[in-house]
């Protein structure tokens, strides 16, 4: 008989600890979700950092341009 995703299933885990219960005895394909959902995480992430950085070298260019001005 096949369990059922439970409410535990869905939360974000928020510990290493919480991450090795969850992971405990799950199957290749309870395994590669999390492991995808982990790889999009991680992509969202690193867009975010790439965007941060292109506006920090802006603000960067702002900075030098004000200072060369006064």
């Amino acid at each position: 008989m096949a369990r059922s995703e439970s409410k535990l299933d869905l939360e974000p885990v928020e510990s290493l600890p919480q991450l090795k219960d969850k992971v405990r005895g799950p199957s290749n394909a309870k395994i590669k979700k999390l492991l995808f959902t982990l790889m999009d995480e991680c992509d969202a992430i690193n867009t975010k950092n790439c965007m941060l950085k292109e506006v920090c070298l802006e603000l960067k260019k702002d900075v030098r341009m004000l200072e060369r001005n006064k």
